[in-house]
């Protein structure tokens, strides 16, 4: 499948770049490199991250963090303090939903459609209630069932792939729906859409907050230097 494939090759990549550097601690920052092309090594403990600067002003960026792998190319920028990351246009994973029927009195149902190579058991599902709860249920290779109590009212679910924090439009649900089909299409899945996304300049290193951590990017190659 492509996008296995994909994730495969990106997770490739970044392991020729990682160098096992521990997390940096942010500090005052020091006067930014004269040039900033070239490649950059972010690896660091649990995680393997690259970057690539070339002098045309076009950028790759690749990394694995545990189960998230995620790539990304496009423009670069530079202000005073910062480099600036725009990404190619991408297409965002998508959630549509197939079909709802009435279903089995007493219980919520819900099928996912995915593509081969995918698991299930990657995605959950919010459940909010009339009276205001809600609840997160984890997906299993049969779908996901919701047992339901006399006075349980589910309003709408969204969906979620937490690990790569993507989750669904709302999916009201209406009168006695309680059987829903839902497809996933991956789209352009583990391509970053970054929009002017800054890495702050600290000397020759480049600092990204992302995914919780800070990752400090230090440089690979020759200043002008990139692959």
């Amino acid at each position: 499948m492509r996008t296995a494939r994909f994730l495969r090759a990106a997770a490739a990549v970044l392991l020729a770049w990682q160098a096992g550097a521990g997390l940096a601690q942010m500090g005052p920052p020091r006067p930014g490199p004269r040039c900033l092309p070239g490649n950059y090594d972010g690896g660091q403990t649990e995680m393997a991250a690259g970057l690539s600067l070339a002098g045309n002003h076009r950028f790759r960026y690749a990394l694995s963090y545990g189960a998230l792998d995620e790539t990304a190319e496009g423009r670069w920028e530079s202000n005073a303090d910062s480099v600036l990351l725009t990404s190619d246009a991408t297409t965002p994973p998508a959630f549509t939903l197939v079909s709802r029927a009435a279903g089995t009195p007493g219980r919520l149902h819900l099928d996912l459609d995915l593509p081969p190579g995918i698991s299930s058991q990657y995605f959950s599902a919010l459940v909010r209630f009339a009276d205001g709860r809600s609840t997160v249920r984890q997906f299993r290779d049969d779908g996901l069932t919701l047992e339901l109590g006399p006075q349980d009212s589910p309003l709408s679910l969204t969906l979620l792939l937490q690990v790569v924090e993507i989750e669904s439009q709302v999916f009201e649900l209406g009168g006695e729906e309680r059987d829903l089909r839902v497809r996933f299409d991956p789209n352009d899945l583990g391509k970053v859409a970054f929009a002017a996304t800054p890495l702050r300049i600290d000397g020759d290193d480049l600092l990204l907050e992302r995914h919780g951590r800070l990752i400090r990017y230090r440089r690979t190659s020759e200043c002008g230097a990139s692959e």
